[in-house]
């Protein structure tokens, strides 16, 4: 006659219900101590991301005030939270800076 214990390998199929909270409870954890990080490294490209934008408008008010022989203007528009490169009354680039990446724009 054969009998199951409930030792490892005994045929036991599935997981109980207290296992299942402690795995959540784990994850839940682990997760608590990853999502700062994941946070600060998100918040890091955000801002790298509109430097970067801050620089091509610059850049492109370089290539417009070569190209139209007069000066090209960077305005930082603080209530709109953008950039915008004008030539003139002509607006070359508006770039929403604020609204895309969520940063604050100060003159």
């Amino acid at each position: 006659m054969r009998t199951q214990g409930a030792g490892f390998g005994s045929g036991r199929r599935g997981a109980t219900l207290f296992e299942l909270v402690v795995l959540v409870m784990l994850v839940g954890i682990l997760a608590g101590f990853a999502l700062p990080s994941f946070k600060r490294g998100y918040d890091r490209l955000e801002t790298r991301s509109a430097g970067q934008e801050t620089l091509t408008a610059f850049f492109v008010a370089r290539a417009s005030a070569i190209a139209a022989g007069k000066p090209a203007d960077v305005i930082i528009d603080a209530t709109r939270a953008r950039l915008r490169v004008a030539t003139g009354d002509d607006t070359v680039l508006a770039i929403p800076v604020g609204a895309r990446h969520g940063v604050a724009v100060a003159a």
